[in-house]
Formats: structure tokens, sequence, C-alpha cells
């Protein structure tokens, strides 16, 4: 059975009155999806093959064959959990006669679910600093972009301010 309060106590329990209650749709598939191929697609599609490819053809071929086999292990695994926390909360709802919950499961729910308290605020911060490291990294590339663009100039303005302000 599902916590009353859910993770950090902001999940759906039971009511006052005693009738199940829904938390907020916060969240959308699509905005899932979005978030996952930006952070991973679009950083890792345009730094690898530049950091590897003076290794030769072989072995960075290796490395982004071997990259892309963890990745797909990594999706399937929070597949599963996403469809076990989804199972368990539904069999929840019908229990108290609802139906299939519409809500969002998020990556803090599912560690929570399976880590315990600790293991959601860790991955929520793990999954902040990967987000600031990867906004960092794309405002100094931008920056660089930006200076090269320009020849340099940027009308007294430094290249890293002027990405952060396109940002």
């Amino acid at each position: 059975a599902l916590p009353a309060g859910g993770v950090g106590g902001g999940g759906g329990g039971v009511g006052g009155d005693g009738r199940c209650t829904q938390p907020p749709n916060s969240g959308t598939v699509l905005g899932a999806v979005a978030l996952i191929t930006g952070s991973t697609v679009g950083a890792g599609v345009l730094a690898l093959p530049e950091t590897i490819a003076p290794a030769g053809i072989g072995p960075s071929s290796a490395v982004l064959v071997a990259c892309w086999g963890l990745l797909v292990c990594q999706a399937l695994l929070l597949a599963e959990v996403n469809v076990a926390v989804m199972r368990e909360r539904d069999e929840y709802r019908l229990v108290h006669g609802r139906g299939h919950s519409p809500v969002t499961i998020s990556l803090s729910e599912m560690a929570g679910r399976t880590l315990g308290g600790v293991g959601a605020h860790a991955t929520t911060a793990t999954y902040l600093f990967l987000s600031t490291t990867l906004l960092v990294a794309y405002i100094a590339k931008s920056g660089e972009i930006i200076s090269t663009a320009t020849g340099g100039e940027t009308g007294g303005v430094s290249s890293g301010a002027a990405a952060a302000g396109f940002a």
C-alpha cells in the first residue's frame, strides 16, 4: 500500500473525510520526454564525438555503442520502476473505488519508493547538479560561439554575459 503522504508529503493519500485524494497534475509525459531528451541527447550528441575523436574511428565507435547500451539499460530500468509504482498506485486507487491515476510519476517519487526518503532527496540533488552543470556548459559554449561569430567583438560585454542574456 502507498503511504498516505507520499514522498516528502506532497503525494496523494487519504483526505480528512476518508476519501482518496489526488495530487495536482504538475507535469506531462511530453514535458518529461523533452526534459530527458534535452539533457541527454543535447549534451551527449554534441560532446562525445568531439571528445573521443582523437582516439580513432574504432575506439570511438566502441565507446559510443557502450554509452548507447548503458542509456538503453537505464531507460528500461526507469520504465520498470515507473510501471511498478504506477501499478501500486492504481491498486490503491481501485481498492478505494477510484480508477487509473492520470498523475505523472516523477523521478523523485520513483526514487523515494525504491530508495526511501534519503534516496529521493539524493536523486533530486543529483538531478539539480546535473542540470546546473549542463546549463553552465551550454552558456560557456554559446559564449564561445558568439565570440567567434562576432569576431571577438561583443560591444564591451563579455561573451559569457552575452550568452547568459540569450539563455
